[in-house]
């Protein structure tokens, strides 16, 4: 039987306090990252892959903890070259980043600082100050997509069309998917494959960052 040890204190974080939660998850973020090197090693060595796959075309994508797990890869790994962040705060996780191109997707209600009080109020501010703090000093993208929840940037837009089961804002599968499918493809297009842009949507409000000029940099567009 496996238990969770952090189960409790994730479940209240009132209780448990913002500095506790913080701590917490930025020790696990770095067995998160480890897990994540210990796949890239694999399939960098493994021969039934040999010259299947392109290292200098990496990137990491990933959603709440995980999108916190893309951002500490990214910093920690040269072998990643560019990383997305869907709705999660990043403990850390930005540490270690500097001009590597990076995009941050959140739910519209995000966009509306100070909304949530008390710890998970606590967690919201460090987290926007550490992000903001990043895109400031290396650039990189941010996006608001108005309609969503924290559950609209994973396939639960797939299991009902009513949003009461699946816990999804009020904009409409379909829809969604779409936007993630084009702004996540748009942006490794153009941070890996040297062509593309991320696309705009009505529905969408992007902030852009300029990287500062440094030889060889990607573009982020």
């Amino acid at each position: 039987m496996v238990t969770s040890t952090m189960a409790g204190a994730l479940s209240n974080v009132e209780a448990t306090g913002a500095g506790a939660i913080e701590a917490l998850w930025a020790r696990e973020l770095q067995v998160w990252v480890r897990d994540d090197e210990f796949v890239l090693d694999q399939m960098e060595h493994a021969d039934w892959l040999s010259g299947r796959l392109d290292w200098s075309r990496v990137g990491s994508l990933g959603h709440s903890f995980g999108g916190a797990a893309s951002m500490a890869l990214l910093g920690a790994d040269k072998r990643v070259k560019c990383a997305v962040n869907m709705d999660g705060w990043t403990f850390n996780g930005l540490d270690k980043r500097t001009t590597q191109p990076v995009m941050f997707l959140y739910e519209g209600s995000a966009e509306a600082r100070g909304r949530n009080t008390g710890a998970e109020g606590k967690l919201d501010a460090d987290d926007n100050a550490a992000v903001d703090g990043s895109l400031a000093r290396f650039g990189g993208l941010r996006a608001y997509i108005a309609g969503t929840q924290h559950l609209d940037f994973t396939d639960q837009t797939l299991v009902s069309p009513v949003q009461r089961l699946t816990f999804t804002g009020p904009i409409q599968g379909e829809r969604i998917r779409t936007i993630l499918r084009g702004m996540v493809v748009g942006f490794f297009d153009a941070n890996l494959k040297g062509s593309g842009q991320v696309p705009g949507f009505p529905e969408v409000r992007m902030e852009r960052y300029p990287i500062p000029a440094v030889s060889g940099q990607s573009i982020q567009r």
